[in-house]
C-alpha cells in the first residue's frame, strides 16, 4: 500500500506458502486478511504485486497451493509522447 503512491509500478514479493491450503489460485485466508497479499497478483492504482507461494512448507503438506517459482516476463511499455512527430 506504500508502493503505489511512492510511484513503483512493480512489486515482487514471497515466500508467504499462501498460507500452505488454496482454493482456485489464491490462498484460503485471503478472506481473514483481504490487504495480506498471501498469494497471486494483486492490483492497486497504477501498482502491481506477485507473491509467490514460494517452495518450502511449514507443515508436511500444501492443499491447493502448489508450491511456485514462477517466471516473469518484463516488458517495456510503449509510451506515445504526444509532442513527437508523427509519420504520415
Amino acid at each position: 500500500d506504500v508502493a503505489s503512491p511512492s510511484g513503483c509500478e512493480l512489486t515482487l514479493s514471497g515466500h508467504t506458502h499462501g498460507g500452505q491450503i488454496g482454493f482456485a489460485g489464491k490462498s484460503a485466508f485471503e478472506a481473514l486478511y483481504p490487504d495480506g497479499y498471501l498469494w497471486g497478483k494483486y492490483e492497486r492504482r497504477a501498482a502491481q504485486l506477485y507473491t509467490t507461494s514460494g517452495f518450502g512448507a511449514w507443515f508436511p503438506f500444501r492443499l491447493g497451493c502448489p508450491s511456485e517459482a514462477p517466471i516473469l516476463e518484463l516488458r517495456r511499455a510503449l509510451v506515445v509522447d504526444p509532442n513527437s512527430p508523427r509519420m504520415t
